[in-house]
């Protein structure tokens, strides 16, 4: 097996032999036959036995980088000044260390199906799902694939709340989503993305609507939404286009509002979890300007100082 870790746990090992990271593979015997006796001494199929102490070696990992993020240095859900969001934006290069910012991401249309995919905000407006749920349908958005979204390591949805329950609704659970995932936990990623969205337009948020809470809804918010879209439009979709909508996802209005119902209750399965703030207070990062795949970039650069050491005056 060879596969990169998170960095840092083996990073005395990994300095002895003059190494940038050290993996699984590059343990000698020796270190290899401690680790397992110190972690799993009774496994026996090889394999399995070889992913149990990989996933104990990534959570030791994610224990020591835990040590070096201090959530105090980012003043989410407070908007960051210019200064503040500048310093943590481009701290990374100015902290002393190369390497103690950078943080792997992925980019691809297929990060995962909705269905496995988490809010990382309280707040989702229905009307607004629903408008993005049929734009999809008719082809006037993308349904699956790169939605422009950012994920966590954790699978938490950073930006782009509103085209995942769209895709949902569209789609249904299964459908794959994708964009770029940022390999930190949610809980901390949002605090660096709320710095990010500053520096990039200091003190912009989401407008909120919370009597339109997703999560709060239920079938009769769906149908006198669906009434409304498919008799009066609004201004993301006339009621000519909601109507062709309904009827090519389900043949009628009542059928799409049902499927919609349905979808609805699945979703809601789907909580936000319990540090979630409401969408007045989240960051924004335009995937339509591509700063959600400049932001993963410079992330991964190390360009962002989101670990200690931090800058001087951070």
């Amino acid at each position: 097996m060879k596969r990169w870790l998170k960095n840092q746990e083996l990073i005395e090992m990994a300095e002895e032999r003059d190494m940038g990271v050290l993996t699984i593979g590059d343990l000698n015997d020796t270190e290899y036959d401690f680790v397992k006796k110190d972690w799993y001494p009774e496994e026996e199929d090889e394999e399995e036995e070889e992913k149990e102490i990989e996933k104990m070696v990534e959570n030791r990992v994610n224990r020591f980088l835990a040590e070096k993020f201090d959530k105090s240095k980012f003043p989410f859900p407070d908007v960051a000044t210019s200064d503040e969001a500048e310093k943590v934006y481009t701290g990374g290069f100015k902290d002393g260390e190369i390497l103690d910012d950078v943080v792997k991401i992925k980019v691809s249309p297929d990060i995962a199906a909705c269905n496995a995919v988490y809010p990382s905000q309280s707040e989702i407006i229905l009307s607004n799902a629903l408008d993005m749920a049929m734009n999809m349908i008719l082809g006037k958005k993308s349904l699956g694939g790169d939605i422009r979204a950012v994920f966590s390591e954790d699978f938490r949805i950073m930006d782009g709340h509103h085209r995942w329950a769209g895709s949902w609704l569209a789609g249904g659970g299964d459908t794959t989503i994708g964009g770029v995932q940022v390999m930190m936990p949610g809980k901390k990623l949002v605090r660096v993305l709320a710095a990010a969205g500053d520096y990039f337009h200091q003190g912009r948020r989401n407008d909120a609507n919370a009597q339109q809470n997703i999560f709060k809804s239920n079938a009769d918010d769906v149908k006198k939404h669906m009434e409304l879209l498919t008799t009066k439009g609004d201004i993301y979709i006339t009621a000519e286009e909601a109507t062709k909508a309904c009827e090519l996802l389900a043949g009628s209005i009542k059928g799409a509002t049902k499927l919609f119902t349905r979808r609805l209750s699945e979703l809601q399965r789907n909580k936000p979890p319990s540090w979630a703030v409401k969408r007045e207070k989240m960051p924004v990062i335009s995937g339509s300007k591509g700063e959600h795949t400049k932001v993963a970039q410079d992330i991964e650069k190390g360009q962002l100082d989101i670990f200690k050491p931090y800058m001087e005056g951070l």
